[in-house]
């Protein structure tokens, strides 16, 4: 590791202003680097075995796994690298059927993204597809689908509003399209859809513009009940195991032209509801304006898991982390403690431990932790200077999967023995042979102070063969986001990996190359986030 008190730009930019060209070693293409498989949307079935994830290969395509081999097998053929995003992806309970989203949301224009310029234009459109084989068949115009509990239909957005329509067999959709119907009408966006667990009701958010209500459908009164409303922003609805309670978290209301900052902050609260009488009380307040990033960033920001207990994400301790507490609001504790951030997490099929991907103990780099639910010490499943993220557990609880890059190679989908023993590569099997694998430099952890005394971290690509004294040509790298933290390895994020991959590109041509983690950026902490006097990010609410 680099560590100066000076700063390293002065070095970098010394290289980029005086350049003396050396022998460039061995390079390689654009086209090579990236042509390796990434895979993303890592997905599980509820009770049977079975992965399923979306690899990009010249060309987006769903592959799915299954116990005991866990060979994979891909179930889509799409053929074009045309940009089509793939995601949402749901399984079945039995793993049999999956339905998922093709193509990306619309702009405010609604237009959905065509990067191809197809003349017949683009959509974002609900498909489903079965993984024993056979051809995909189109169900709906939309994005979020939901199966229903007992699978016999999905309900989705589209334009804001809820539908539902069958989940019928291929066949029959060849015969008769599926009738889409609309679920119910309420002011407002609709978002947030959350079945309740016996499947006679739908909890939803509606989102006013200042304010958000949390409503429960009712399916067979075909009625709606609000749940404490107010002028606040409720958000995130979870219902309790029993299907008695729901929480959520509520934000305050939007002031009179507020626009949406996303470096700043404010109070939030943990509130928890009883659902036949529509009464609710606050079980836990931030301490101060600690709400926003934490309630956003994560996939699912509160959970109530079968120990009876909630979890929640939270940066009121100065550190993005995950909290457990009690629905009566006793028994607060601190899943993940430590100067370090809790990313990526899944919970095992009995509630009983919490599996997460973390910076923790290795601030530039993300590995997997494991802890009970209810508190205790977390302890490391994977170790070492690769990136683990995205951790998945599979019903059996024997096994947990995850995506694991290294310095040399994008993420793998990997399989292991749920205390993270035994782990095994399943997908790629192996990379293409353009793709320059040993080719490839292993980035180097520099640490310099900054004008105002703070420590900034940042990864050095030095080109095979520089040597001390070297005067090649320099580049300096700054991440986007700016809520973004570039790491010591293979970036789990598809944008940031090509980022990645372009700076070892430039490595190969003779570059060296800083990449460097500002402030505003994620990893270091809520004070290094939010950082005085930084430029504005703001758009409407």
């Amino acid at each position: 590791m680099y560590r100066s008190k000076s700063l390293i730009l002065a070095f970098v930019f010394g290289f980029l202003f005086f350049t003396v060209h050396p022998a460039i070693p061995q390079s390689f293409t654009l086209e090579a680097i990236l042509s390796a498989p990434y895979v993303t949307n890592l997905t599980v079935a509820e009770e049977a075995d079975v992965l399923a994830w979306v690899s990009n290969e010249k060309g987006r395509n769903i592959w799915v796994a299954a116990a005991p081999a866990f060979e994979p097998r891909q179930v889509t053929s799409y053929t074009e690298d045309d940009g089509q995003a793939l995601s949402s992806l749901r399984l079945t309970r039995d793993g049999r059927l999956l339905v998922y989203v093709r193509g990306g949301r619309a702009n405010r224009a609604g237009e959905h993204p065509n990067p191809t310029s197809d003349p017949d234009g683009a959509e974002q459109a609900i498909w489903a597809v079965r993984t024993d084989g056979g051809q995909p068949w189109k169900l709906a115009t939309g994005s979020g689908p939901l199966l229903s509990p007992d699978e016999q239909y999905v309900v989705f957005l589209r334009k804001g509003k809820p539908y539902r329509v069958a989940l019928q067999p291929p066949d029959s959709v060849e015969k008769q399209p599926p009738e889409v119907k609309a679920l119910f009408k309420v002011r407002g966006r609709v978002g947030h859809l959350r079945w309740s667990p016996d499947g006679q009701m739908l909890a939803f958010v509606s989102f006013r513009g200042d304010h958000n209500f949390i409503g429960i459908y009712d399916l067979q009164e075909h009625k709606i009940r609000w749940i404490a409303p107010g002028v606040d922003r409720d958000l995130r609805p979870v219902w309790s195991p029993d299907g008695r309670r729901l929480a959520f978290i509520r934000t305050p209301g939007a002031r009179k032209h507020e626009l949406r900052n996303l470096t700043g902050g404010h109070p939030f609260a943990i509130w928890v509801a009883d659902v036949q009488t529509g009464t609710a009380q606050e079980i836990w307040r931030s301490p101060a304006d600690d709400g926003g990033f934490a309630q956003y960033y994560p996939a699912e920001p509160l959970r109530w898991v079968k120990t009876d207990r909630l979890l929640f994400y939270s940066e009121h301790d100065g550190w993005m982390h995950i909290y457990s507490i009690k629905p009566d609001g006793t028994g607060l504790t601190d899943l993940t403690p430590g100067e370090s951030e809790a990313e990526h997490s899944a919970v095992s099929p009995d509630g009983r431990y919490l599996y997460f991907s973390s910076n923790k103990d290795d601030i530039d780099r993300r590995h997997l932790w494991r802890t009970p639910t209810t508190g205790g010490r977390p302890q490391p499943l994977t170790r070492g200077t690769g990136i683990e993220t995205d951790p998945v557990v599979l019903p059996s609880g024997q096994w947990i999967a995850y995506r694991a890059a290294t310095v040399d190679h994008p993420p793998l989908i990997t399989l292991a023995r749920a205390d993270g023993k035994n782990p095994k590569p399943i997908f790629p099997k192996k990379w293409p042979g353009t793709f320059p694998q040993h080719q490839l430099v292993t980035p180097q952890q520099v640490v310099f102070s900054a004008g105002d005394g703070w420590q900034i971290h940042g990864q050095l690509f030095l080109p095979k063969g520089a040597k001390p004294g070297d005067r090649r040509p320099a580049v300096i790298f700054m991440h986007g986001g700016p809520i973004r933290q570039m790491l010591l390895g293979w970036h789990y994020r598809g944008y940031y990996g090509n980022a990645y991959a372009m700076n070892q590109y430039l490595a190969s041509k003779g570059y060296v190359v800083l990449s460097v983690n500002y402030r505003s950026g994620i990893g270091y902490g809520r004070d290094f986030r939010r950082a005085p006097n930084q430029g504005p990010r703001a758009g409407p609410a």
